[in-house]
């Protein structure tokens, strides 16, 4: 017997992959990133869990789980202005400052899969949902980051090496 909900999913979920289900990339009109300093941009991050269901598949005479948890996750890159400086650029969720001088931005949506022979409850898988997948996730959105700066010319974002999803209900 576990002791609490999320151990119960932690014991019984096994990863299958993580992959992208939707992403986004854009520059401002008006702006050339290979004409601006790096300390001309002032980084705003998002990242929440969006959903996640579990769903029984059946295979012959066989059946097992998979639970599928979407993570939403963004960059904007605003300019410095003196309003900003000083700001913790993770104060801000990037869907809170107005679109007026966004110069670069790019999100994606992220699908952790697990398999599990066995449904641990609506409770647990929750809980694993909002604390534990993005475990999984982040090096991909990293990764991603990563590149996309560089196809995009924009100065290399160093996106820290954990951060932990906001649960939806205290949007």
């Amino acid at each position: 017997m576990t002791d609490s909900p999320i151990q119960a999913a932690i014991d019984c979920l096994r990863i299958h992959g993580v992959s992208v289900r939707q992403s986004s990339a854009w520059l401002a009109e008006d702006h050339d990133p290979r004409f601006s300093p790096v300390e001309a941009y002032q980084p705003q991050f998002k990242h929440h869990v969006e959903r996640s269901y579990l769903m029984e598949v059946r295979e012959a005479e066989t059946s097992y789980y998979v639970f599928r948890v979407f993570i939403g996750l963004g960059l904007r890159l605003l300019p410095v202005s003196p309003a900003r400086e000083g700001e913790d650029p993770e104060k801000h969720e990037a869907g809170e400052a107005e679109s007026d001088g966004v110069l670069a931005q790019i999100e994606a949506t992220f699908v952790a899969e697990y398999d599990t022979d066995t449904d641990p409850g609506p409770e647990a898988l929750e809980a694993f949902a909002q604390r534990n997948a993005s475990y999984h996730v982040w090096p991909y959105w990293r990764e991603f980051v990563s590149n996309q700066c560089a196809r995009m010319e924009l100065p290399r974002v160093v996106i820290p090496t954990v951060q932990f999803a906001v649960p939806a209900d205290t949007q």
